[in-house]
C-alpha cells in the first residue's frame, strides 16, 4: 500500500497553514515532528478527510481519494487532539455506537470491542459513564476507537496526551504490532515516543516539509556539531547567549550541558552522539513553539 501526498496546500483567510507539501508513506510508523503552528494538525485532518486542501490531491495506491471518499474513509482510523464523547454513555456503549458508525460487522463488534478494551487495559472501566473517568483513560478510549474498524492507515494527532509512563509504553508496543501492514502517523512533541518505533520522521516547519529520513539518516546534518560538558553555573548564561543549547541537567554540585555548535566551544566539550532532541532545537530551537 501506498499513500501519496501531492503538492497539498491549505489556505486560511490570513495564513497558509500548508505550502505545497509533498509525502510519499508506505506501511509502517512515520512521526512527523514540528512545532505549534507548522500544520501538522491541519495536515492530518486533510488526510482523515476532515477538511479540504486548497490545493493537491492524496492517492492511495494511485488513485486520487476524491473518487470514492467513502472508500477511503472505511480504511482510515483518526484519532483528533480533541475527541468529542457522549459524556453519559459508558466506554462499552460509546465504542458500539462508533463501531456501528464505521460499518463495522454487528457479529463482530462485540468481540473486537473486547478484545481492544483489554488490549488498552480499559476491561475495568467498560461499565462506567465516560463522564467519570480520567483525561488519561478518555485518552486510550479514543485510541480504541481509532482501531476499531481494522483501518489499513492510522491518523493520530497526539496519541500519548495525558497517557502515564505505563500506557505511553503499552500504546508504543500495540502501535509497533500493528505496523508491519499498516500506514501509521503519529504527530507528537514526545519525540522519546517515535524515536525507537518510527521508519522515518517527518519535520515539518510553517507548512513545508523540510526533511524525511530514517531516525538514523535524519541525524546527519549534525553529526559532528553535538558537545557535552560539565560547567559550573558561572558559565552557563554566557554558553546560552552564544549557543544552541539542547538540554541542561542540574545534579547538585555541577551542571551537565549539551549544546550544538561547528567547532568546539572550550577545551572541556567532548563530542556526542546526536539524539532527535537535538535535531529538533536545531531546526526549531530558535522559534516560540
Amino acid at each position: 500500500m501506498e499513500l501519496k501526498i501531492e503538492g497539498i496546500t491549505k489556505d486560511y483567510k490570513n495564513n497558509t497553514a500548508l505550502d505545497n507539501f509533498h509525502c510519499q508513506l508506505r506501511s509502517g510508523i512515520y512521526g512527523l515532528v514540528g512545532p505549534n503552528g507548522a500544520g501538522k494538525t491541519t495536515l492530518l485532518r486533510i488526510l482523515a478527510t476532515i477538511i479540504k486542501p486548497t490545493k493537491g490531491r492524496i492517492l492511495i495506491d494511485g488513485q486520487d481519494i476524491t473518487l470514492n471518499e467513502e472508500d477511503y474513509r472505511s480504511i482510515i482510523g483518526y484519532l483528533p487532539q480533541k475527541l468529542g464523547f457522549y459524556r453519559d454513555y459508558t466506554v462499552t456503549r460509546f465504542l458500539t455506537y462508533i463501531s456501528n458508525l464505521k460499518g463495522v460487522d454487528k457479529n463482530l463488534s462485540r468481540d473486537k470491542i473486547n478484545n481492544l478494551l483489554r488490549l488498552l487495559n480499559l476491561s475495568e472501566y467498560k461499565d462506567k459513564k465516560i463522564k467519570t473517568l480520567s483525561e488519561g483513560i478518555k485518552q486510550r478510549i479514543g485510541i480504541a476507537q481509532a482501531l476499531l474498524n481494522n483501518p489499513r492507515i492510522l491518523i493520530f494527532d497526539e496519541p500519548t496526551l495525558n497517557l502515564d509512563p505505563k500506557e505511553r509504553i503499552n500504546f508504543k508496543n500495540l502501535i509497533s504490532r500493528l505496523s508491519s501492514d499498516k500506514i501509521i502517523i503519529i504527530s507528537t512533541h514526545i519525540i522519546s515516543d517515535i524515536e525507537c518505533l518510527s521508519k522515518e520522521i517527518i519535520l515539518i516547519k510553517k507548512g513545508e516539509k523540510i526533511i524525511q529520513d530514517t531516525p538514523i539518516e535524519i541525524l546527519k546534518p549534525i553529526e559532528n556539531k553535538v558537545w557535552e560538558a560539565t560547567i559550573d553555573e558561572k558559565s552557563l548564561l554566557e554558553l546560552q547567549n552564544n549557543y544552541l543549547v539542547t538540554d541542561i541537567k542540574n545534579n547538585g554540585t555541577d551542571i551537565r550541558i549539551r549544546i550544538i555548535s561547528d567547532t568546539k566551544p572550550d577545551v572541556d566539550f567532548y563530542l556526542t552522539n546526536p539524539v532527535l532532541d537535538d535535531l529538533y532545537m536545531y531546526y526549531f530551537g530558535k522559534e516560540n513553539d
